[in-house]
């Protein structure tokens, strides 16, 4: 039975760093190729809340990044962005 518990709990912790790993990936390949993170940390920042963070993503996906997410994708950015630097 504890054989069972580890092999699952391995396999969900895989699981949630290859979605992150993905998110991290699709981050990395459009919107570091018009800012670096420093937009994210910056005591100027212009997102000041998890559903700012979520509409800037979209606009940036659907703009200037030109990235063709699926919802989901989007999804899954603010959650990476929100996770590694906004902490909302």
């Amino acid at each position: 039975m504890r054989l069972i518990f580890i092999f699952s709990f391995l396999l969900l912790n895989a699981g949630i760093t290859n979605a992150e790993d993905k998110a991290a990936s699709l981050h990395d390949s459009k919107c570091l190729t018009c800012h670096s993170t420093s937009v994210y940390t910056s005591d100027e920042r212009k997102v000041k809340s998890l559903s700012a963070l979520a509409q800037r993503v979209n606009m940036c996906a659907k703009g200037g990044a030109r990235a063709n997410w699926s919802d989901e994708q989007i999804d899954s950015v603010t959650e990476y962005l929100n996770k590694r630097y906004y902490k909302f």
